[in-house]
């Protein structure tokens, strides 16, 4: 059995290494997801261009069923 670690019990060298390890997580998932959004976007303008007039918003509604969008 493994015996867990809470961060509250491990030295400063240590929270210091996973601090900066979760930084550069967090700096990779940012630039990821503004990656995603880019093209999410230009898909979305280009989908736009293609669709007769006036059937944008029922193409979101039918396509994004999460009602958050």
């Amino acid at each position: 059995m493994t015996a867990l670690i809470k961060f509250e019990d491990m030295d400063i060298a240590a929270l210091t290494g996973i601090a900066a390890e979760q930084y550069a997580e967090c700096l990779w998932a940012i630039e990821k997801a503004l990656d995603k959004q880019l093209a999410f976007g230009r898909l979305l303008r280009i989908v736009k261009e293609k669709l007769p007039h006036g059937e944008w918003s029922t193409w979101v509604r039918e396509t994004f069923t999460d009602h958050k969008s």
